[in-house]
């Protein structure tokens, strides 16, 4: 399951730039393979009220095993499924400080498999286009 989260992680950091945009903070909660809906909506609820989050998006079990197939060599995702694969809640942060405290806030919860922050040297769209005025 590691391999897979950084995996999918690795895809978000690497992204060429043409310019050096400001450096933001993103927290990617990774949800247990089969977390009930219950469970992943208290953890998608606890993210958006957030006052230390900026906007996520929600990447399904489906999306982030067809990620992981093109991004894994055919010996790593060869037992793969889509079952065993992580859904995920990614967010972009007001300030990269405010990562450690979600990490805290989130980490153990039900339906909670792992709570990564990274530092992002871009804004994602779909993060822009969730931003709370």
């Amino acid at each position: 399951m590691f391999v897979v989260s950084a995996a999918l992680l690795a895809a978000t950091l690497i992204k060429p730039t043409t310019s050096q945009p400001p450096r933001i903070a993103e927290v990617t909660v990774w949800l247990q393979p089969g977390a009930s809906q219950s469970e992943s909506l208290a953890v998608a609820t606890g993210l958006g009220q957030s006052s230390d989050v900026r906007g996520c998006v929600y990447r399904s079990q489906l999306a982030d095993y067809r990620q992981a197939k093109r991004l894994l060599s055919a010996a790593r995702s060869s037992a793969l499924t889509v079952q065993a694969t992580p859904a995920g809640v990614r967010c972009s942060l007001e300030q990269p400080r405010d990562g450690t405290s979600l990490v805290d806030r989130f980490t153990g919860r039900p339906g909670v498999l792992q709570v990564m922050v990274s530092q992002v040297p871009w804004l994602i769209p779909q993060l822009r286009s969730t931003h709370r005025g």
